[in-house]
């Protein structure tokens, strides 16, 4: 089953219509045309050899036909490898329906239905197209009691999808002989089903009863059904006559073609004089079928009849001339006026396609009623809305998994249904802005692995120097890569052995740490410096230096432990050095001990080195943005610190952070230059978009105002009439266009 909102080609499914045998019927709309369409999907599929080229011959067989009485077919194709064909989409109901709830129809009226299928079916078979596959559920009563036949040359179509070219095509109960003995068949198989469905039709009882498919058979091959005047004593017997002929199951006794059965019911119909839409005495119409026989072979009757029902109002009342005539203008106005109350109603209700229905019920009664015409666009743009907006939807859950792609199309569709839709340009800078970010970490990515991957071959080659340089560098884009942490620890090694051991530097050559960061032995990596990425709709996006990590207090701490650390070591050194040189027994024995204490302090000094190199700082990414803009005036970490912000830090703004929970302040356009608080979760590795900001949009002579006002007597005063935050550039974005 499609749910709605599926595109089966270009058509987008609304709701389910009906399931058959043969497939499921859809009311789906047709964007290209704005028409609501009856699309069929079929249970076969097309995977047999050239069955994609013949299932196209035979639709376009069925889709020339262009008869007011048979369903026009639009178009055709595959879905998920089922065929598919696009209908005429009639609003009404079957003769099935008619049948089974035994509708007050007058004689008249029910040979007008048999004319208007034999009239149908006759224009098909001129083209060389036969149904085989004529029953109730196929004819449709539309809303202006115009009769059409559905699924015409369906049966064919299957037959081209089927391995078994012999397989039986219809429904029990309406087939005839030969097409059950599986002989050869011609034009007046249809015939014989037009017999069957007239008999059904005029004594609201089935031909042939069964209560399975070989009894339905047989009796078709063997039997003769019920004589329709024991059913209907008030049936005139030419007509009777009529109808049995047809369902003859001599091929040969049949009438030449469907056109001589036509034109033989015409001719009784015309004797039979106009009747009003009601009558105060029903004639009474025995039915039933033979003793002991069953209903539910057949399309029609699902249950017993009663032997005596009320049927149709075959004795008319005196001629009321005009007055008929005026009946009928006054019931078709009310039906409309009805039908109209009720699409208005339901549209109020927000049931667009109750609405709908009820509107295309109008227009087939009156298709030039401007009341509904106009009804019927309003309702279809509301549809068209509530699409949008449901695909706007969609974009946002792609966009939140990160599927741009996917989120782009959607966006389109949306775009296409609703241009002026509020979230439409906001979506759109969203997924612009995260495929900026995309390629920024794909960028990166790639520069680090190609750092990595130079340093690696200069390490192979011995030049340590640029190993080294390549390492840190990758490190300085990523602290987290692993494999540049291994090649700076292996460049680091080789240079040590390389050099060999290292004297202790002096005391004069060392510097606070206020003054340059220092190194012992190893290289502590230098710390990622967070970069904030501002662009907006007229600007690239660039990088800016954020507040270094080096100025964290945890980082600062440590450093100055590293530093005292150092300066005792550099002493204990000028001691040690000095006692080797003392020729008593007891310097010596100082000497060696005092060298051991360097070595221990030397490990923890390296230690605190390793654990407080910024590399280890987990950092996320944070996406801030406001419409129509926002200036970014302040951010505050969980610890009390304050990273730096660009000079021009206005939305949209991408930022990176260290992990941790965050308060950002920004301030909305003047006017009122009102302010918010988001607060923000950054989470190592990840990407967090906050939430959209909305503020009152500045307006164009809102924003030449505060420059266009009259010069103050004073710098004071001039200072003192200054917007709150200093206007974004002119780019469109201020008049929250």
């Amino acid at each position: 089953m499609l749910n709605p909102g599926v595109l089966v080609g270009r058509y987008e499914i609304q709701r389910r219509l009906g399931r058959g045998g043969m497939g499921t019927v859809y009311v789906a709309h047709d964007p290209v045309l704005g028409r609501m369409v009856a699309v069929k999907v079929f249970l076969s599929d097309l995977e047999l050899p050239d069955a994609v080229e013949r299932f196209t011959r035979e639709a376009r067989s069925a889709a020339a036909l262009n008869h007011p009485n048979i369903v026009t077919i639009h178009d055709y194709g595959e879905y998920a490898s089922q065929p598919y064909i696009v209908m005429e989409y009639v609003t009404g109901e079957t003769l099935t329906q008619i049948i089974r709830r035994k509708a007050q129809v007058s004689l008249r009226e029910k040979l007008r239905y048999i004319e208007e299928l034999s009239a149908g079916v006759a224009y098909a078979h001129t083209i060389g197209l036969i149904h085989r596959d004529i029953k109730p559920t196929n004819l449709m009563v539309d809303r202006s009691g115009r009769l059409k036949v559905l699924d015409f040359g369906i049966a064919r179509m299957l037959g081209t999808l089927s391995s078994n070219a012999t397989a039986l095509i219809g429904t029990p109960g309406y087939m005839a002989p030969e097409q059950i003995l599986g002989g050869v068949i011609d034009h007046r198989v249809d015939l014989f089903s037009i017999g069957v469905v007239s008999y059904e039709l005029l004594s609201y009882a089935d031909a042939f009863p069964g209560d399975t498919l070989p009894t339905i058979t047989h009796r078709i091959l063997t039997e003769e059904p019920v004589p329709l005047v024991q059913l209907v004593p008030d049936l005139q017997p030419d007509l009777a006559a009529i109808i049995q002929r047809a369902i003859s199951k001599n091929v040969d006794d049949r009438f030449a073609d469907v056109e001589s059965f036509r034109s033989a019911i015409a001719a009784v119909r015309k004797q039979i004089p106009e009747e009003p839409e009601w009558s105060p005495t029903p004639t009474t119409i025995r039915t039933g079928p033979p003793a002991g026989a069953g209903r539910p072979g057949t399309d029609s009757l699902k249950k017993s009849a009663p032997d005596v029902i009320g049927v149709a109002q075959l004795t008319p009342p005196p001629n009321a001339g005009g007055g008929q005539r005026e009946d009928v203008r006054r019931r078709r106005t009310a039906q409309i006026e009805t039908a109209l109350a009720e699409a208005r109603s339901a549209f109020e209700r927000g049931e667009l396609e109750t609405a709908m229905d009820a509107c295309l019920r109008v227009l087939t009664i009156d298709e030039a009623h401007a009341a509904a015409l106009e009804l019927e666009q309003s309702v279809q743009q509301a549809i068209t809305r509530k699409r949008a907006d449901s695909l706007l939807g969609e974009v946002r859950e792609q966009l939140g998994s990160g599927s741009l792609t996917a989120a782009s199309d959607l966006l389109q569709r949306a775009r296409e249904l609703n241009p002026d839709a509020a979230d439409v340009k906001l979506l759109e800078r969203e997924i612009r802005l995260a495929r900026v970010e995309q390629e920024r970490l794909r960028q990166r990515t790639s520069t680090v692995k190609a750092a990595v991957d130079g340093a690696a071959q200069a390490l192979e080659r011995g030049d340590i120097e640029t190993a080294l340089a390549l390492a840190r560098q990758a490190l300085d884009l990523d602290p987290t890569c692993e494999s540049a942490t291994v090649v700076e620890a292996q460049a680091l090694h080789k240079l040590d052995e390389e050099i060999g051991p290292v004297a202790p530097a002096t005391s004069a050559s060392l510097s606070p740490p206020n003054v340059a960061p220092t190194v012992i032995a190893s290289r502590a990596p230098i710390p990622s410096t967070p970069t904030m990425v501002v662009g907006d709709a007229s600007r690239h996006a660039r990088a800016v230096p954020a507040r270094p990590l080096e100025s964290t207090p945890a980082i600062v701490k440590a450093k100055q432990s590293l530093w005292k650390i150092r300066t005792s070591v550099v002493a204990l050194l000028a001691s040690a050095r000095a006692a080797i040189n003392a020729k008593s027994k007891q310097q010596k024995m100082l000497a060696v001990a005092g060298a051991a204490a360097v070595v221990l302090l030397v490990i923890a000094g390296v230690a605190i080195a390793i654990i407080a190199r910024p590399g280890v700082v987990s950092t996320g990414t944070v996406l801030i943005d406001a419409v129509p803009w926002a200036q970014i005036t302040d951010i505050q970490a969980e610890d009390g610190t304050h990273p730096s912000l660009p000079s021009e830090a206005s939305t949209p703004l991408s930022i990176v952070l260290p992990e941790g929970a965050y308060r950002i302040r920004i301030v909305g356009p003047p006017p009122r230059s009102e302010t918010k608080d988001i607060r923000v979760q950054v989470m190592a590795n990840a990407t967090i978009t906050s939430p959209p900001q909305r503020f009152e949009a500045i307006s164009v002579d809102d924003y030449f105002n505060q420059y266009l006002q009259a010069p103050a007597s004073s710098a004071g005063a001039e200072s003192a009439t200054a917007p709150a935050v200093a206007p974004p550039p002119i780019d469109g974005r201020g008049t929250g266009q």
